[in-house]
């Protein structure tokens, strides 16, 4: 229906494609129900972006995007 969807946790993290150890996860909070603002660590080179909603501990939502950084 178009509107946003309340209480929801995010969890975000930049993914490293060989090396777990250097994953980094990626701070987030809800500005407003469904609106999200995040500042990423300063990283570099491939990762995927992985965003997770949940709600009351159950998975709704999972992304993943393949992105560079400069």
């Amino acid at each position: 229906a178009g509107l946003p969807v309340p209480n929801l946790a995010i969890d975000m993290t930049l993914v490293h494609p060989a090396d777990r150890r250097r994953d980094v996860a990626v701070p987030a909070f809800e500005l407003a129900a469904g609106s999200f603002r995040a500042t990423a660590p300063q990283v570099s080179g491939r990762r995927t972006l992985t965003i997770e909603l949940s709600r009351n501990g159950e998975r709704v939502f999972r992304s993943l995007n393949r992105i560079v950084v400069p």
